[in-house]
């Protein structure tokens, strides 16, 4: 197993942990922004993960996801921190349109630089 599976599996573990928590103690009320901190801190594990691993093909997606998460954030949008079979961070919800587009344009440029990364 390398390093950077397990740093996946330790962050994976640590997130569903604190929602779980979270959860508890606020009854099932989380706070609208813990979405949108936690699929930035997604990102940023990305990013991090891939440099100390040197899989560099995380570094676009991580960077994508960072700067479309705060821009949907920005834009408005709302998010719940989720914690479920095929979630692990946040959805965000009710993103405007020009707002969706460019973060489609950030992911389809990530996913391209991705595939010529060598």
């Amino acid at each position: 197993m390398k390093t950077g599976d397990i740093i996946f599996m330790v962050v994976v573990i640590a997130v569903a942990l604190l929602i779980t928590i979270l959860k508890a103690i606020l009854k099932g009320n989380l706070p609208n922004w813990l979405g949108f901190v936690l699929m930035i801190a997604a990102s940023l594990v990305a990013i991090v993960g891939g440099a100390a691993t040197q899989s560099y093909k995380t570094i676009p997606i991580g960077v994508a996801g960072a700067l479309g998460s705060a821009l949907a954030w920005i834009s408005g949008a709302t998010s719940s921190g989720e914690a479920d079979s095929d979630t692990l961070g946040g959805v965000a919800k009710n993103i405007p349109l020009w707002a969706w587009l460019i973060i489609a344009g950030l992911v389809a440029a990530a996913i391209l630089v991705t595939i010529f990364i060598r």
